[in-house]
């Protein structure tokens, strides 16, 4: 629900004594008293570097009637780096783009408070959002998720659709793509679990660790993936259909040691078809 100032608000009966209560959460949620006035309290939070955002929470209480109204003050600062974009007050919508990641964690905060008071949980504010993950664990799942892109269409460019070779360089190019994947997916997992029991230095120590530490395991499958692929279009192009300008322009593409290589390896084939 809505006041007329656009803020969050919930209004209900409460039977017992409710300071108590509201000021043990506040406590341990870093809430701070900054306004009384007889049985009306207001509450504040900064949050985020220099004070961008600032939680205010408006409590009433009156004969047990108990009103509670909340919404997130955005500094002129932080507006201007938005370049305006967010207004000067947010309300709790857990949904969205803009601001998502401080609204979403003002309602977990007033969840805690709502259910010591017995009542449900803000509408929405429950399911899983991409917003709730840690600031370490996004930041990794962002260069995996890059390099991922980058090893896909790295593969897709060097795809050719030729009957006999399509399907051996797609078998190829997913069973790599599938270990890179497999690999990012279990780091991440590793990663949002470090960060929910760890401190904030281990945290991104640990991202930045992971991420190293996936990157040269997707190098070493990229390179991987890329001398097969020219293997296979070297057997496609120069042995199994011998076509001169396709077989010298996959032979441009190794090195002089894979040339030697492969050079042997035809001599030996060759050798064995002689003999048989």
């Amino acid at each position: 629900m809505v006041n007329r100032f656009g803020h969050w608000t919930r209004t209900f009966s409460c039977r017992t004594e409710v300071w108590p209560v509201i000021e043990h959460w506040a406590s341990e949620n870093g809430f701070r008293l900054c306004g009384m006035r007889g049985g009306r309290r207001l509450y504040y939070r900064p949050r985020g570097l220099g004070t961008a955002f600032t939680t205010y929470l408006d409590i009433k209480e009156r004969d047990y009637e108990v009103t509670l109204s909340s919404w997130i003050g955005v500094s002129f600062l932080s507006r201007i780096l938005r370049l305006f974009v967010i207004p000067y007050q947010m309300n709790l919508n857990p949904r969205g783009i803009l601001g998502v990641r401080v609204r979403r964690r003002t309602c977990r905060e007033l969840n805690a408070l709502l259910s010591r008071l017995g009542q449900p949980i803000i509408f929405r504010s429950d399911g899983f959002h991409i917003a709730d993950l840690d600031a370490s664990t996004l930041v990794f799942a962002g260069g995996c998720f890059s390099f991922l892109g980058y090893f896909f269409l790295s593969n897709v460019n060097r795809m050719e659709i030729k009957s006999g070779l399509s399907n051996p360089l797609m078998l190829i190019m997913g069973k790599e793509f599938g270990v890179v994947a497999f690999c990012a997916f279990l780091l991440l997992f590793c990663q949002h679990w470090v960060s929910l029991r760890q401190a904030p230095w281990k945290k991104w120590t640990a991202s930045a660790v992971s991420l190293i530490a996936f990157t040269a395991f997707s190098v070493f499958h990229l390179t991987k993936t890329k001398t097969e692929t020219i293997q296979t279009k070297l057997t496609y192009h120069c042995i199994y259909r011998y076509q001169k300008p396709a077989c010298e322009g996959v032979l441009s593409q190794l090195s002089e040691q894979d040339r030697m290589l492969m050079l042997q390896r035809i001599q030996g084939l060759s050798h064995l078809l002689t003999i048989r």
